[in-house]
């Protein structure tokens, strides 16, 4: 409580922590379970991804470059078919585009009447 003390105002610190010693246990028991389980939690997902990460270096990189490796010459195979594809659609759709921009050109259309406009 405060209490008056020549003009100024005094807190009773101690009483009120007493008062709230309860409060203020279970508060700190709270935090300090809060923070335990919290780095426990970050250690523990720390250990496994070192763990994972160890295990992936180790065991499954070397074993999926081998099977990389063995299956390359029809990875390849299959990429360069796809790129064909793409590349020839590709052209394929330029080759529309400059159609429809030629023939809605003037220029091109006055060509065109004047090469096969003779009779």
């Amino acid at each position: 409580m405060a209490k008056k003390n020549d003009d100024k105002m005094v807190i009773d610190v101690a009483g009120v922590l007493e008062r709230n010693r309860e409060a203020l246990i279970r508060q700190v028991e709270k935090a300090a379970k809060a923070a335990f389980e919290e780095a426990v939690q970050e250690k523990g997902s720390e250990a496994i991804y070192k763990v994972v990460d160890r295990f992936i270096e180790k065991e499954v990189k070397p074993e999926l470059r081998k099977k990389l490796t063995e299956m390359k010459a029809g990875i390849l195979k299959a990429f360069l078919e796809e790129m064909e594809k793409v590349a020839s659609l590709f052209a394929s759709k330029m080759f529309e585009n400059a159609k429809k921009n030629m023939a809605s050109s003037y220029k091109f259309g006055e060509i065109m009447k004047g090469l096969f406009d003779f009779y």
